[in-house]
């Protein structure tokens, strides 16, 4: 953060100062809204979450805060001041639209289904070659975390690549109206966060607050074979440029070849080559090239950043366990992408067995069963070899299955991914490939550690049923 001083942000907050005379800081050098990730100079605010930010206050001013935003009076240290304001959290994001607009950055904001982490990656990936460019860390992409990384522009960068994430109405109205961006993504339209959305119309006006946000110069940067997404294109007034692999667009992959290593293609008449599995990173890179040619980015030099391309963890992301492998694609999930990670699983040659370990997909609401039915009869179509699956819902994934011609004997259920681990260790086999899928509360992940740890090599039971072939198993040890 540019250093600021606290009477420009007690005016850009409206904020009244508690304090002795005398008491605030020349500037500010950043926000926090952890006292224990706090840094010498910066402002802290006290949120009211799960815990109330006021409690640590003195924490925050103990680890060198500036001073202090809040929401009622509190006790100061001595020579330390606050500034009172109705709701911190709005503050956060009041101020960082106030900075935002000082800062000379391009914005662009990413919203979408699936593959917003990865779309941002990887725009910044393909901006980075032209100049300074500012991310999200992690997933940052709300109420908290968008504030954050507007903190982090400065006055040299050019590019601001700000994700955005929600689960109830009116959360992407409001995270536009703080990043204010030029150029909006919308990388895919799906049934998600359905409890707070309601269903796919929902989920469609929501996202289409961020192109409805755009002024007239900007650009909304849309997915061509994406149902929902051609059909809010008139909900802007900004330029619409598309992208696309089956529908006509302005960048269109072209001659796309998959291999083990990636998938090479050719777009806006550059060819590309990206590094990772997925034919819905393959849109995701689309995305990113449509940005970048709008933006004048030099089209070798994306495609020269672009080889060097690392998904961020979690995203089918290759780890080699022994003899076996596991892909782990457990960040989370809905219908689509778990569509998406089933073809390409599908799509996979290797030497042994496919093992699909799923797990529940969360937040869909009234429709959560029908959804994990129809999964489980699209699961039955790939004929994997075994299917693992993992929570509540998941008996509902393998009921579906079964009604899909998958063998009974094939379909495995438990209700955690400890169980799962057991199951799993218990019945790999060298050369095996293991995908992991599920919603992020599902901590699938945490499968590979059960795998590393290896096995004593006696039998483990794994199944409640005694004539389940899978029921004891001599478990391979995996070093």
């Amino acid at each position: 953060m540019k250093p600021t001083s606290i009477d420009d942000i007690r005016t850009a907050l409206g904020a009244r100062l508690l304090g002795e005379p005398g008491a605030e800081p020349a500037v500010v050098t950043g926000a926090a809204t952890n006292s224990r990730e706090l840094k010498a100079g910066e402002l802290f605010f006290a949120l009211v979450a799960k815990r109330d930010g006021h409690e640590f206050v003195g924490d925050a001013f103990a680890a060198g805060a500036s001073a202090a935003v809040v929401s009622r009076p509190i006790g100061l240290p001595p020579g330390k001041c606050a500034l009172l304001v109705n709701d911190t959290l709005r503050a956060l994001g009041d101020l960082a639209f106030w900075y935002r607009r000082r800062m000379p950055a391009v914005v662009i904001g990413v919203t979408g289904s699936n593959g917003k982490t990865t779309t941002k990656e990887l725009l910044a990936c393909v901006l980075s070659v032209a100049g300074p460019t500012v991310k999200n860390p992690g997933n940052f992409n709300n109420c908290i975390g968008v504030p954050r990384t507007i903190f982090q522009i400065e006055p040299g960068d050019l590019f601001a690549v700000v994700e955005m994430g929600t689960s109830a109405p009116g959360e992407i109205h409001r995270l536009a109206q703080i990043a204010e961006p030029a150029i909006g993504v919308i990388t895919n339209i799906a049934p998600t966060h359905l409890e707070g959305l309601g269903n796919i119309k929902g989920v469609a006006l929501e996202k289409s607050a961020l192109i409805e946000s755009l002024p007239a110069g900007g650009v909304a940067v849309l997915n061509a074979d994406d149902f929902w997404s051609r059909n809010i294109a008139d909900r802007t007034s900004a330029r619409v440029v598309t992208y696309s692999i089956e529908n006509a667009s302005e960048v269109q992959a072209q001659a796309i070849t998959h291999s083990a290593g990636g998938i090479r293609f050719t777009a806006a008449g550059h060819e590309f080559f990206l590094p990772v599995l997925g034919e819905h990173n393959l849109y995701n890179a689309l995305a990113a090239i449509a940005v970048g040619h709008v933006l004048g980015v030099d089209l070798a030099l994306m495609a020269a950043s672009l080889t060097a391309f690392k998904l961020p963890p979690m995203r089918m992301q290759r780890i080699a366990v022994g003899d076996a492998t596991v892909i782990n694609d457990a960040y989370n999930a809905n219908l689509e992408s778990m569509r998406a990670a089933l073809r390409e699983f599908a799509r996979l040659i290797v030497p042994g067995r496919k093992v699909l370990v799923c797990g529940d997909m969360l937040e869909l609401g009234e429709q959560a069963e029908e959804m994990h039915r129809a999964l489980g009869r699209r699961i039955a179509t790939y004929r994997f070899d075994l299917l693992v699956a993992v929570g509540q819902q998941a008996q509902n994934l393998g009921r579906g299955a079964a009604a899909g011609g998958m063998p009974q004997d094939r379909i495995l259920h438990c209700t955690t991914a400890e169980s799962a681990a057991q199951i799993v260790k218990g019945m790999v086999r060298s050369g095996d490939t293991i995908l992991l899928k599920g919603s992020r509360r599902m901590a699938l992940e945490g499968i590979i550690d059960h795998l590393r740890a290896g096995s004593s090599g006696q039998a483990v039971p794994i199944c409640a049923d005694a004539e389940h072939p899978y029921h004891t198993c001599r478990a391979i040890a995996l070093h």
